[in-house]
């Protein structure tokens, strides 16, 4: 409804207020460059609507796309069952590590899986399926533990054979996650941080909602 668009714009506004900051500086440049020269009258009321369309086409454009991201970042974390801040630290991760987030997602499906069947290859890895309550781990608990289990062993063949056990067609292409064990996710997740790759769960919620609403 319309009611809903207004609302979900008013939301996915606020949490564009960040990104947009300096697009205000750019249009004021903008503005100060086709100004210079330009006589008065009709040349700069053509140069002040043209400016002003490419504003906004830029704004739509920005919107859109921020909107899908968000809305994507939703869909794949509550696939992989993930808070959509540890997504996206994956998904960096991942991206600088030269492997795909879908080849993670499927790691994740995976270490579940064998962890329901009670797979020994984790015991050989001194790692426990459940935690103190009793309950199988989370997947990205299993994740983070098999990964680092992994990294430890020294001889290649033996980490490769085990990894093999847990992600079978998957192992080769995870190699340079396993290699450099949580250690190297953490620094990822952390430098994804501090470039402000990461956006907040309200600005990932806003903007799905946008998109939603925009759809439909």
């Amino acid at each position: 409804s319309l009611d809903k668009m207004d609302r979900s714009f008013s939301s996915f506004s606020k949490s564009l207020s960040q990104k947009t900051a300096g697009l205000t500086s750019s249009i004021s440049s903008t503005f100060s460059k086709m100004f210079i020269g330009l006589s008065a009258g009709v040349g700069v009321l053509l140069a002040v609507t043209a400016a002003a369309n490419k504003v906004k086409q830029k704004l739509i454009e920005f919107a859109n796309q921020a909107s899908a991201t968000g809305n994507r970042i939703r869909i794949l974390s509550d696939e992989m069952n993930v808070s959509y801040k540890t997504f996206q630290e994956l998904e960096y991760a991942a991206d600088r590590s030269k492997v795909s987030i879908d080849t993670i997602a499927k790691a994740f499906s995976s270490l579940a899986s064998h962890a329901q069947n009670g797979n020994k290859t984790f015991q050989q890895l001194g790692i426990s399926i459940k935690d103190s309550s009793g309950q199988i781990k989370t997947q990205e608990q299993l994740f983070r533990e098999t990964v680092e289990a992994l990294s430890r062993v020294e001889n290649r063949m033996q980490r490769l054979a085990l990894a093999t056990q847990l992600f079978g067609g998957n192992t080769k292409a995870l190699t340079p996650i396993i290699n450099g064990g949580i250690q190297n996710l953490d620094n990822f997740a952390k430098r994804a941080h501090e470039l402000n790759k990461i956006m907040s769960d309200e600005a990932v919620v806003a903007s799905a909602e946008f998109k939603e609403a925009w759809d439909n």
